[in-house]
C-alpha cells in the first residue's frame, strides 16, 4: 500500500495548507479521495494504520510551527452525511466495509467459480449463516463473516422453485423464522409446497398458528422458476457499492438543521463555519 499512500500524500502536500481555506481544503480532500485506487480494497486487507494515514485530516486543521492544530471535529464525524452534521467526505473504512458486504453478496449468488469455490470449501452442506471462523481460515473469509449479519439483515428473497432456505432465508420480509421456533431443521421452502399450494398440515406441524398465516399470504413455490435474492436498500432490487456504503454509514437520523446548512446559495466555507458552530466546535472562551 505504500504507492498508493505516497501518491495521496504527494497531492496533498503539493498544496500549500496556509494558501487554502477551509472549503479549498475540502474540495482538495474530496478531489484526492475521489480519485483514489479504492479498487484494491476489494481483494486486499489493509491495515489500521493505512485507514489512519490516508485520513489527512491535519491537512484540513492545519500546522504551526510547534505542531499540529487541534482536531476540532474527529475524522469519522466529519465522514458523516451533511444531514447528520457531517461535512460529505468519504471515509475510506466505509468503503472497504462496503466492498466487504459486496464480497458477501457475490458469495451468496454463487454465479462465479469463485463463489462456488468458498462455498465448497467453507459451507458445504452447511448453511452460510452457520459459518465461522476458524484457525486456518483465509484472511477474505474473515472479512466477509465479519459482514455476512449486515448482508443477510438487507437481503429478501422471491420464492420460485422454493430452493431456498425455509428456516434461514428472509423470504417473508421479516426475517429468518429460524428466530421464531426453537426446533426445526434445514429444509428447503419447497418441502412445504404441494401441487402449487402450501401445504397447510405440515405448516401447523411446524409453525404457530400467526405464522402460518403469514406464509400462507405469500406465493407458495413453483417448480421451473428459480429463487432470486434482492438488495432490500435498492430501489431496483440489484446490489450497488454506493447502497453499500450508505448502509455502512448508517447511524444517526438526519437533521433539518444540518441540512440547511449545506444550501447551495451558501458558500462552504460558511456552511463549514456553521456546523462548527452548531457542533460547539469554535475556539471561543466557553469551549475552550
Amino acid at each position: 500500500f505504500s504507492i498508493v499512500c505516497t501518491s495521496v500524500v504527494n497531492r496533498v502536500l503539493s498544496w500549500k495548507e496556509k494558501l487554502l481555506s477551509y472549503s479549498g481544503k475540502l474540495v482538495l480532500i474530496r478531489s484526492v479521495s475521489s480519485a483514489m485506487p479504492t479498487h484494491i480494497l476489494v481483494a486486499s486487507n489493509p491495515p489500521k494504520g493505512i485507514f489512519r494515514l490516508l485520513e489527512i485530516a491535519s491537512f484540513l486543521w492545519g500546522e504551526t510551527d510547534f505542531g499540529p492544530r487541534l482536531h476540532w471535529i474527529r475524522w469519522d464525524k466529519l465522514c458523516k452525511p451533511y444531514g447528520q452534521g457531517g461535512v460529505g467526505l468519504r471515509s475510506l473504512r466505509h468503503v472497504f466495509d462496503a466492498f466487504s458486504l459486496k464480497l458477501w453478496w457475490k458469495f451468496r449468488q454463487g454465479q462465479s467459480l469463485w463463489a462456488e469455490f468458498m462455498r465448497s470449501k467453507y459451507t458445504l452442506n452447511l448453511h452460510p449463516c452457520y459459518a465461522e471462523a476458524c484457525p486456518g481460515h483465509s484472511a477474505t473469509w474473515r472479512r466477509m463473516l465479519d459482514a455476512h449479519v449486515v448482508v443477510e439483515r438487507h437481503i429478501r428473497w422471491i420464492v420460485g422453485s422454493g430452493n431456498s432456505s425455509f428456516w434461514h432465508d428472509n423470504w417473508l420480509g421479516s426475517g429468518p423464522l429460524c428466530r421464531q421456533v426453537d426446533v426445526f431443521q434445514e429444509q428447503p421452502i419447497a418441502e412445504f409446497g404441494v401441487q402449487g399450494h402450501w401445504n397447510v398440515q405440515r405448516l401447523h406441524q411446524v409453525l404457530p398458528m400467526h405464522w402460518v398465516q403469514r406464509v400462507l399470504e405469500a406465493d407458495p413455490p413453483v417448480s421451473g422458476q428459480a429463487d432470486k435474492m434482492v438488495w432490500a436498500p435498492s430501489i431496483s432490487g440489484e446490489f450497488s457499492t454506493a447502497s453499500a456504503y450508505q448502509v455502512v454509514q448508517q447511524g444517526d437520523n438526519n437533521s433539518r438543521v444540518f441540512s440547511w446548512l449545506w444550501h447551495l446559495v451558501l458558500p462552504v466555507k460558511i456552511s463549514f463555519f456553521m456546523v462548527r458552530l452548531v457542533r460547539g466546535r469554535l475556539p471561543v472562551m466557553d469551549i475552550l
